[in-house]
């Protein structure tokens, strides 16, 4: 009789434990959620996407979906995809974007209604990189591994798939006249003809992923090195023929790692950053260093204005801003 007592008190504050237990669930529900609706009011949009992620699902009431609905600066949201989305590209018309996602597919959307135009299978594993050629034709695609694929952008027939890469496709890119693609990998990198599909050249690199940006006219390649850890390497960037691989020149003047290099408009001067936020700019007539500025933060990516007098460079920085600079 004591040991049926004994059980039944052991249920009872079991019980009551798990109710106290929801009733903190419950009442750390509604705090966030009225925690949200101050940062909503003080234009937060950060601060309401953490406290609405943390709300537990099952308790999401028409509180959690007004705030969310309302706190949602997208034009649309585009759902099909049953795994991560690695990589989204849109084409030069604007009328369409590509994505890639770790279940094995890419898509095709219409950008205006958000409608999926196509679903691009036999990937052979989760895809990475996507992107448009030039003239909205083509759909490049990172097949998983070894392999890119290309497909045609309006009937989602694949036109061809490039073998021969040496280790998993990192990155992968058409050149902006359309004629060559680039597929980067650890310690190595190869170009190929867009429209035939032949191997053309064939880089390596001593440690990392190599890395490659393309010049306007496509004739040349700027390629660098990147395996963000500790361990020192070379941070050089070599200017390339595109089409035969010649090294034409080398620019060394990085300590950090390179993590952005950008071609003017005009072709004739590179620009380069790093991770301590060193960014430079070269003649790439004579190699020389041009101009040097220091971000706040590492760099993670740059863009030349249309007329090349200005350069906008962004990353690590801890006010998060964006710092445009004259770059004539």
């Amino acid at each position: 009789a004591r040991a049926e007592q004994a059980e039944r008190i052991a249920q009872e504050q079991s019980r009551k434990s798990e109710q106290l237990a929801e009733s903190y669930r419950r009442a750390l529900y509604i705090n966030h959620i009225a925690l949200a609706d101050v940062a909503y009011r003080d234009n937060n949009v950060r601060r309401i996407r953490e406290l609405l992620d943390s709300c537990p699902e099952d308790l999401r009431g028409w509180e959690w979906h007004r705030l969310n609905y309302i706190s949602d600066q997208s034009r649309m949201t585009l759902h099909g995809h049953t795994d991560n989305v690695w990589d989204v590209a849109v084409s030069a018309d604007g009328k369409r974007i590509a994505s890639g996602s770790f279940d094995n597919t890419a898509r095709v959307w219409d950008a205006e209604s958000g409608i999926e135009l196509m679903t691009l299978r036999g990937h052979e594993d989760k895809v990475g990189p996507v992107a448009f050629s030039p003239d909205g034709e083509r759909i490049l695609s990172d097949a998983g591994g070894k392999t890119i694929k290309v497909w045609d952008a309006e009937t989602g027939e694949e036109r061809m798939t490039l073998e021969g890469h040496q280790a998993e496709v990192f990155s992968a890119a058409f050149s902006p006249d359309g004629k060559y693609i680039f597929g980067g990998q650890i310690r190595r990198g190869t170009v190929w003809d867009a429209i035939t599909g032949e191997q053309l050249v064939s880089l390596r690199a001593d440690t990392g992923y190599l890395l490659a940006a393309f010049s306007r006219d496509g004739k040349h390649l700027a390629t660098w090195e990147a395996d963000w850890s500790e361990e020192p390497h070379d941070n050089t960037i070599r200017l390339r023929e595109t089409q035969t691989g010649d090294e034409l020149m080398s620019l060394a003047g990085h300590e950090a790692e390179v993590q952005a290099v950008e071609f003017s408009p005009d072709g004739r001067r590179l620009a380069s950053a790093d991770l301590d936020g060193t960014i430079n700019q070269w003649s790439l007539e004579t190699g020389e260093k041009l101009l040097a500025w220091r971000h706040e933060g590492g760099v993670l990516a740059m863009a030349f204005s249309p007329d090349g007098s200005r350069l906008a460079t962004s990353g690590t920085a801890w006010n998060r801003a964006i710092e445009v600079w004259d770059a004539q």
